[in-house]
């Protein structure tokens, strides 16, 4: 960008950040509507060129389509770890249960490399096949199926390593119940 382009964006961050922030804070809460004010400036620096001669609209408009998208792609991960910790349980949990499987299920994942957690997530969260997967990832379905074979095995390992842990941290006499068996199963698809 030009000095007069950069000074013009100063500008217009000074101008418009508080209203801009304002409006994110009525709608979440102060870390999610910090990285959503900071995306918005992000795209609007990029498309500073196409900035209409009234930016406030426009800027609301990125600043909500911003908030949308991470609320959904935070709606997707929390389904994600639903799916997985719900595989195999019996029904009539209690919530305390659910958030300890939930919890267990985002440390398996997190204990991952990328590439593994990539790999998993491109198929059971946004629900790609594994071709679609292999050409994001950039590797032939089969270089793609053996890297999810690994990282469900990884994932398989990394719960069961996590319920030990849980298991030896268990008061005495509770040592004996069994931790709930968390699935690591994906929807299988047929080689072509």
């Amino acid at each position: 960008m030009a000095q007069p382009d950069e000074q013009r964006f100063e500008r217009l961050h000074r101008e418009h950040y508080d209203r801009l922030a304002a409006y994110l804070l009525r709608r979440a809460d102060r870390e999610v509507a910090e990285e959503v004010l900071a995306r918005t400036f992000e795209i609007a620096w990029r498309r500073f060129a196409q900035m209409p001669e009234e930016p406030l609209p426009w800027l609301i408009g990125v600043a909500r389509n911003v908030l949308s998208s991470m609320r959904r792609s935070q709606g997707r991960r929390d389904a994600l770890i639903e799916r997985i910790a719900s595989g195999g349980l019996p029904s009539a949990e209690d919530h305390a249960d659910l958030l300890a499987r939930r919890e267990l299920v985002a440390a398996a994942l997190a204990a991952l490399s990328d590439a593994q957690r990539e790999v998993l997530l491109l198929i059971a969260w946004e629900g790609l096949s594994q071709k679609e997967a292999a050409t994001v990832i950039g590797c032939s379905a089969a270089a793609l199926r053996v890297r999810l074979h690994r990282a469900r095995r990884r994932l398989h390992h990394a719960l069961a390593e996590l319920q030990a842990d849980e298991a030896c941290a268990r008061p005495e006499g509770e040592r004996g119940a069994l931790s709930p068996r968390i699935s690591t199963s994906m929807p299988m698809e047929e080689s072509t």
